[in-house]
């Protein structure tokens, strides 16, 4: 009996057709069959970005009940080690993606074994009173408590309608966050005039306030892109957890490359790339297969499309992000704003910087300050292989009059530096520190 439909019509697939042995799938099929089997579709991804993608709507699709959540962490846990990083910009040579195929096929092999134990698990159980039909497995595994055209419904048309509630989540977490780097610096801080001056945009609330505008309408619907194997794993948790697992994600060294990733897509002018050329195999074996059903083929013809676009439209594409530039560095009465050809590279690693790291390095030069008998010393060799200048920065205008008055601490901590070692000082205290 066939049992999957094509994406595109409601003909039978050209394709796999499964022993009827009480209904039963052939999952050894499903996965090995070489020509329409989902190890050999997979071996067609042409990037590491189109096979994760691959991997992860298989594995979604196939372990989709409130059930599965164990499983389907589990094997998430196992990409994890393929794949360390999120989607974004990965260049990778043929034998890297090679053994990253390789890799996949053990994963997929693994849950090939998983359905086909867990089937026989469900088929041996002790039947439901009054039917005579094995009852459903205990971690939600489909038994025979299904007819075999509902188990094909149910495996390959995952209802997501809980996708948008969880990047709401995932927006607000992010946004939260960036919030929090700047409170940190502002904390303390004196925000009406003081002398007619005008606080550095690191330190002023208008700049974050309206920085944060910016970031929701120009860089977050492609960082939402990004991560959205991340978003695809918080739908699968509690709702009242889902923030505290973005928090977590938000925290790591791989969010903070994502940040500069998206940075540089929205703010640099791009390059056109070569247009990419379809696979002479590919061409010549066109037909309908289990990508239809599992929503997996659009991830390859995207990269295609992706590419035409990209070409006709980058020189369009450039000037957005001149203006977004322009638009985070325009004027301000409140606050010294961004100086367009010095300050792209600085904000970016300063959003990207974790914030437990900004606080520590805070509360570091507080414990200089208050505890240290020589300031200088302690702080010089705090500072070495670090940048600390936008806390110092923080904490100077935090305590003016210690740092700026009579004992003039600031420059007492900086005596044996120049200015284009700290150039934000520089900038905005220049009497603080040697030229």
């Amino acid at each position: 009996m066939k049992v999957f439909m094509s994406g595109a019509s409601a003909a039978p697939s050209a394709a796999i057709e499964y022993s009827t042995d009480q209904e039963r799938i052939d999952w050894e099929k499903v996965f090995e069959d070489q020509d329409q089997g989902i190890i050999a579709l997979i071996s067609q991804a042409s990037t590491f970005k189109s096979l994760k993608k691959c991997m992860i709507a298989t594995i979604d699709t196939l372990f989709s009940r409130d059930g599965d959540l164990k499983s389907r962490e589990s094997y998430y846990e196992k990409l994890s080690y393929i794949f360390p990083i999120e989607l974004g910009a990965i260049s990778t040579s043929d034998a890297e993606l090679d053994k990253a195929k390789a890799a996949s096929t053990d994963v997929l092999r693994g849950i090939k074994n998983h359905r086909i134990t867990m089937e026989e698990q469900a088929r041996s159980s002790i039947a439901a009173p009054g039917d005579g039909r094995p009852r459903r497995s205990t971690d939600g595994d489909t038994a025979d408590d299904d007819s075999q055209d509902e188990i094909a419904e149910e495996i390959f048309d995952v209802e997501q309608s809980d996708t948008a509630n969880t990047e709401a989540v995932f927006v607000e977490t992010i946004c939260s966050e960036f919030r929090s780097r700047f409170n940190m610096l502002q904390e303390g801080i004196q925000q009406t005039a003081m002398e007619k001056i005008k606080l550095p945009y690191l330190l002023s609330e208008k700049f974050s306030e309206y920085l944060e505008q910016i970031l929701r309408e120009y860089f977050i619907p492609d960082l939402k892109n990004r991560c959205s194997d991340t978003i695809q794993r918080g739908r699968f948790r509690a709702v009242d957890t889902q923030q505290h697992y973005f928090q977590v994600h938000a925290g790591s060294s791989e969010f903070g490359d994502l940040w500069k990733a998206v940075w540089d897509e929205v703010i640099t002018p791009k390059k056109a790339p070569a247009a990419r050329q379809q696979n002479p195999r590919l061409q010549r074996k066109k037909k309908k297969n289990l990508f239809d059903l599992l929503r997996i083929k659009t991830v390859l013809q995207k990269e295609t499309e992706e590419t035409e676009v990209s070409i006709t439209d980058t020189q369009e594409a450039n000037e957005p992000a001149i203006n977004v530039w322009e638009l985070i560095c325009a004027p301000s009465e409140n606050y010294h704003a961004p100086i367009p050809e010095l300050d792209a590279e600085l904000l970016m690693n300063f959003i990207a910087l974790p914030a437990n790291t900004l606080a520590d390095q805070i509360h570091a030069i507080d414990q200089i300050v208050e505890q240290s008998e020589e300031i200088g010393r302690a702080f010089d060799v705090f500072q070495r292989d670090k940048n600390v200048e936008i806390p110092l920065l923080s904490i100077t205008y935090r305590n003016r009059n210690i740092f700026l008055g009579k004992r003039a601490l600031l420059k007492e901590m900086l005596m044996g530096f120049r200015a284009h070692e700290y150039p934000l000082i520089s900038r905005y205290l220049p009497n603080a520190i040697r030229k």
